[in-house]
């Protein structure tokens, strides 16, 4: 997941102007390209198998419980 400004830039969609400038920006600029590299890691190991897996095991034993309740079964 880039973090616009942190590990990366974001542009809407279809926003070729946009996205070219930011390609541009980071291409010229070898400490911001290296701090995206950085930062884009720090993104990254927020979504680990490990980080994932428990907050999708959270939400679906919640929803069990909110069905179950709900219908009775």
């Amino acid at each position: 997941m880039n973090a616009d400004g942190f590990s990366g830039f974001l542009s809407n969609v279809g926003n070729v102007d946009e996205m070219s400038k930011n390609a541009l920006m980071i291409l010229k600029d070898e400490v911001l390209l290296k701090q995206f590299k950085t930062n884009a890691k720090v993104q990254a190991h927020k979504f680990t198998i490990e980080t994932i897996v428990p907050q999708y095991e959270a939400l679906y034993e919640e929803t069990l419980k909110t069905c179950l309740f709900t219908h009775k079964l």
